[in-house]
Formats: C-alpha cells, sequence, structure tokens
C-alpha cells in the first residue's frame, strides 16, 4: 500500500512537471494597426517567446471584410517553410527563427466596408515543437480591430503668403498657380508660408532661392489618403545693375544628320561644306554651346535640299543681343555623279579640290609652273653658251683649206650673237615669276596665252631692235663684192666682237695686203 502511494505521487509530480513545461511557450497574433480603414493594408505577425523546431497553423477571417493578400516567412533561410493559401508549415533544418517571428500575413480592408466595423483574425490550428524536446504544443491564437473613418483625401491648402510680396492672383485654395513679379536683385530668397486646410495633410516646399531671371518655387501638399497637390509661385528677378551683358555666341559642338563637316569642327570655324548624295533630300543641323549667357539658338531642322548648292544658317544670338551666323553650304550630288557647279566659296576650297580651309597648289604635269619657267630659261642660258664654247674651240686650223665665208652668212651670224648678248634675260624671267605668281588665280589656259604672249612680244621687240642697227650699219657701210684669192682669218676678238657697233668684216677691202705683196 505505502508502496501504490509512492507510485501514484511520483506519477503525479511527473505530468504537473509536463503541464507546467507545455504551458510556459507562448505564442501570440500581433497586428500593425486596430483600426486600418476601408482600402487600407495592415500585417499581422504570428509570434513564438522561445526556441522551436517547427511549427504550422492558418489564418482564419472574415472574407467580407478583409482580403489575404501574402504570407511571408520570418524564419531564415535554413527553415523550410511552406505556404499553401492560408495555410503556413514551417520545418527547422539547422537555423533559428528571426526574432522569434514565424510568420506574417498582409491583410486589405475591401472598400466600402462601413467605418466601425469590427473584425477578428485567428491562427487556428496553431502547433509549435519547443527546441528543448518537451512536445509540442497546441494553442490557437487571435487578434481583432475596427475598421475606421476612411483617411482625408483633402490636399489643398488654406493659407499662402510670400513675406511682403503680393501674390497675382489673390490666393484661394483652388487656384494652383501664382505670380509675385519682378523683384529687386537684392531679393535672394522668397519667404513663403503655406498652411495645409487639413491637420492630418503634410506641407513641402522646394528651394525658394532666386537666380537671376525668371524662378519658379513649388509647394506640395500631401493628404493622409496619399492624394497630393502642387501649387506653383514664379519670381523674376532683375539683374545685377553693374552687370555688363556678354555678346558671346561661340558654339562648343555641331552635329549633322547626314554627311562630314568639312573642315572638322573647330572653335571659331563659321563655315562648313557637307556633302551628300542625291538620295539625301533633307538635312538637320544642330549646335550647342557651353555659355549659359546665350539666349537663343536657331538650329536647321529638316531643310529641303535641292541639287547642288544649299546655303543654310544657324544663328546664334547673344545675351546682349548680338545675332551672329554659321553657314553650312550643304551640296547635294546630281543623279550621275554630282553638281558641277559647286557655289563654295573660294575661301573654302583649295585650288587643289580641298575643302579644309587651305590653299592648294596648281600643278602642270606634276611640277611647278613657276619650276617649269626656271628650268625653260637655264636650258635656254646653257643652250647659248655651248654653242658659244663649240665654235670657239673648234675653228678651222688650215688657212686654205677652210672654207669660204659670204658676206651673208657672217651677217647670219653677228645677228644671232648680238641677239643673244643684247637679250634681257633677267626681264624674262621676271616676266616669268609675275606670270608663275598669279597661276593660283588664273586658270591653265589663261596662263599658257599669257607665257606665249610675253615670250612673242620679247622676241619681236629684240628682233626689231636687232633690224634697226642693223639697218644703221649697213647705211654707213660699203660693201665688197666679188671673191679674192686668199682667205685671211679674222681674230677671235674680231669675229666675235664685244662691241657690235662695229663689227670686223673679214672681206672688207683693205689695200695694204696687195702692198705687201708687191
Amino acid at each position: 500500500m505505502k508502496k501504490l502511494f509512492s507510485v501514484l505521487a511520483i506519477t503525479a509530480m511527473l505530468l504537473s512537471l509536463f503541464v507546467f513545461s507545455a504551458s510556459a511557450v507562448s505564442t501570440s497574433l500581433s497586428a500593425s494597426t486596430s483600426s486600418p480603414a476601408a482600402g487600407d493594408t495592415f500585417t499581422v505577425t504570428y509570434t513564438v517567446d522561445t526556441k522551436v523546431n517547427g511549427f504550422q497553423g492558418a489564418f482564419d477571417y472574415d472574407t467580407s471584410i478583409l482580403t489575404l493578400q501574402k504570407i511571408v516567412s520570418r524564419c531564415n533561410s535554413t527553415w523550410n517553410v511552406t505556404v499553401t493559401g492560408a495555410s503556413v508549415l514551417g520545418e527547422y533544418n539547422g537555423g533559428d527563427p528571426e526574432s522569434n517571428r514565424l510568420c506574417t500575413a498582409t491583410f486589405k480592408v475591401n472598400k466600402g466596408v462601413a467605418e466601425g466595423t469590427k473584425y477578428t483574425i485567428n491562427f487556428v490550428n496553431a502547433k509549435v515543437v519547443p527546441a528543448d524536446g518537451s512536445g509540442s504544443v497546441a494553442k490557437d491564437v487571435s487578434c481583432s480591430g475596427t475598421v475606421a473613418a476612411p483617411a482625408s483625401t483633402d490636399c489643398s491648402l488654406k493659407a499662402l503668403t510670400v513675406g511682403d510680396l503680393t501674390l497675382s492672383p489673390a490666393f484661394s485654395s483652388s487656384t494652383t498657380s501664382y505670380s509675385v513679379g519682378t523683384v529687386g536683385f537684392d531679393v535672394t530668397k522668397l519667404n513663403i508660408s503655406a498652411t495645409a486646410n487639413d491637420s492630418a495633410a503634410k506641407v513641402s516646399v522646394s528651394d525658394a532661392s532666386l537666380k537671376v531671371g525668371e524662378n519658379t518655387v513649388t509647394i506640395k501638399v500631401t493628404a493622409a489618403s496619399g492624394d497630393t497637390k502642387t501649387y506653383t509661385i514664379t519670381a523674376t528677378r532683375e539683374q545685377d545693375p553693374n552687370y555688363v551683358a556678354s555678346g558671346g555666341t561661340q558654339l562648343t559642338s555641331i552635329e549633322t544628320s547626314a554627311g562630314t563637316l568639312s573642315p572638322a569642327f573647330k572653335l571659331g570655324q563659321k563655315e562648313y561644306v557637307i556633302y551628300v548624295p542625291f538620295e539625301q533630300t533633307t538635312i538637320t543641323i544642330t549646335g550647342a554651346a557651353t555659355d549659359e549667357t546665350i539666349k537663343d539658338i536657331k538650329i536647321i531642322e529638316d531643310a529641303s535640299l535641292s541639287i547642288g548648292t544649299n546655303e543654310l544658317y544657324i544663328e546664334v544670338t547673344a545675351e546682349n543681343g548680338t545675332v551672329d551666323k554659321y553657314t553650312f553650304y550643304v551640296v547635294r550630288m546630281d543623279e550621275f555623279g554630282g553638281a558641277n557647279t559647286l557655289g563654295v566659296p573660294a575661301s573654302l576650297i583649295g585650288t587643289n579640290g580641298t575643302t579644309d580651309g587651305t590653299a592648294g597648289t596648281t600643278t602642270t604635269n606634276g611640277a611647278s609652273p613657276l619650276l617649269m619657267a626656271i628650268l625653260s630659261a637655264c636650258c635656254l642660258l646653257f643652250g647659248f653658251a655651248l654653242g658659244f664654247v663649240f665654235h670657239k674651240n673648234h675653228k678651222p686650223k688650215d688657212k686654205k683649206k677652210q672654207p669660204r665665208i659670204r658676206v651673208e652668212e657672217v651677217e647670219e651670224i653677228e645677228e644671232v650673237e648680238e641677239i643673244y648678248e643684247d637679250f634681257d634675260h633677267e626681264t624674262l624671267i621676271e616676266d616669268i615669276e609675275d606670270i608663275s605668281s598669279t597661276t593660283e588665280k588664273k586658270s591653265k589656259k589663261e596662263l599658257k596665252a599669257e607665257k606665249k604672249q610675253a615670250k612673242a612680244e620679247a622676241k619681236a621687240e629684240a628682233k626689231a631692235k636687232k633690224q634697226a642697227e642693223k639697218e644703221a650699219r649697213k647705211a654707213g657701210k660699203e660693201k665688197s663684192e666679188g671673191d679674192f684669192d686668199e682667205y685671211i682669218e679674222p681674230s677671235a676678238d674680231e669675229y666675235l666682237t664685244d662691241e657690235p657697233e662695229e663689227p670686223a668684216n673679214p672681206w672688207e677691202y683693205d689695200p695694204s695686203i696687195f702692198e705687201d705683196k708687191k
């Protein structure tokens, strides 16, 4: 009997320990708000106050009042959590729940639910398994709330002032745009005071600092419902009375929808050529500037192009009103290869056909006209010198075998030599250089004609001069006629004298010859 009593006492003690251990696990269901309005969303979180190896349960609620949007596990990634509809099952997999919050459900109050409607959310069939091995605990929990009045949608102002400045038009909560006109240069910021019509609404004002010129300040009102309304105030701040307006009109970049700028864009260059094919019928050219003082840039947009050269402009207006132009010669080629007459200014096209703004060099068979002229003159001089040396070194050695020379032949030789000596070579070279210096301005055809005319005039002038001298000599001389038995060789000085006015004549009658023989 005594033993039976002892066994019963021990059994009762163990049962009480088990009940105490089980009842020591506490779970709860808490909501982010207990008074949501119709259309609002809120969350409900299932929590346990001890470490567990698993949990399960399901959310139960009135679907005419609430809508379950989602269930999210609050356990870390080492747990396996499965959500099926309104039910959730979590199994331990080597980790602990975060802050003992096991899962969170998001609900939304249905639209049209009347203010004051009560609701209850239950987490039923709830069970947790404590990590201490004391066994699973089944315990349902719940939370409740009351639907509040809908949040206010009032996002209007009931008062708006700007220091001692006057709003135009006068303030009205339904009017959202205002102006305070022009303020002095000394006014650097607007002193704005705005009051919302609903105390639950929030008011925010943008930066009210003023720069020179027009400024816009915004006032945003956000209602409790989230609705917003924006009011604006414009103010124009005067320029510094000592300020000097800028005259800058320089573009820092130019873009074209077709073709390529020639020359390539560079600061200060205000004329360009753009070549486009026949198929290109329109073009857009834009320009940008980093100078913020520039008032306006009128670009070229979808300008129609005709075959040939199209002269287009971008106009830039400076702060002080100065208007500058950037000129574009857009050359649209014809259907068979291009326009014959470009109409592009010579300053943009070199004579070698380039359009980089640099002068080209006119060439004839690959050589400069000036070089050709100098080489020609040198060849001419070399030919005369070679003839002179050849003639001097090849005089007849045998007087008896020397061929007889007629007076007419001697006169012809004298005429050639005197033409060479009297010919103004320096003048010819200067004329050639003058003609060459104009090659960049005249066509090849004109240059050739001028050269030919200059040579002809120089030759005619020299020939006329010699003819006059020859006739003068002949008028004062007595010519000898007939042949002589013996040829008298003239000396080199007599044959090629430097004094053309008194040339030596080997056939002139000399009585002393016959006196010696006698």
